[in-house]
């Protein structure tokens, strides 16, 4: 059943993401041909942004950058939210990490307001810490530690430990930042 392979090979290709970039890419390229034979263009996009994660993580930025605005537009095209906050905050946080914090502030705010007009997609953790770092990397320290401290509020109350802790790091970030 072609449906029941696709959405397989999508469990397997988010489980190897974990411990495998580069069986994760060759099984989201499936999943990406597989989608595009069934007409699921959102699923393909998705796979298509996957793979370009998983580009930059193994140092191809040219690819990572095709796929992953390729994905974040037609995601915002389609009306897929999830995938419209999953690829604005991961835009966001590239740009972060190159040293652009004002230009990664566009990005990751868009990711948090996306999702706060669609709560059923889940918390963008990602666009918080980003975002927290930075507004540290700005010399704007309270702007940062109240949005930590604000957004520690639903770990702290349903015990997500690994959001908590991540939250808690970049807090610390930028009380070292500002320390200097």
């Amino acid at each position: 059943e072609p449906a029941v392979r696709l959405r397989i090979l999508e469990m397997k290709a988010k489980c190897e993401e974990e411990y495998d970039s580069g069986m994760a890419k060759r099984t989201f390229a499936e999943v990406e041909q597989l989608a595009m034979k069934q007409h699921k263009y959102y699923l393909a996009s998705r796979a298509s942004g996957e793979q370009g994660i998983l580009a930059f993580v193994t140092g191809n930025l040219s690819e990572a950058t095709r796929r992953v605005k390729g994905a974040y537009m037609f995601a915002k095209y389609l009306r897929d939210a999830a995938a419209h906050v999953r690829y604005a905050e991961i835009i966001g946080l590239g740009i972060q990490q190159a040293g652009r914090p004002q230009r990664a502030l566009a990005f990751l705010d868009e990711a948090i307001a996306t999702q706060k007009t669609h709560p059923e997609v889940a918390l963008p953790y990602i666009a918080y810490n980003a975002k927290i770092a930075a507004l540290g990397d700005l010399g704007r320290y309270n702007d940062a530690l109240a949005l930590a401290d604000q957004a520690m509020f639903l770990p702290r109350t349903y015990q997500f430990y690994g959001q908590l802790q991540s939250l808690l790091t970049s807090r610390s970030d930028v009380l070292v930042k500002a320390d200097k």
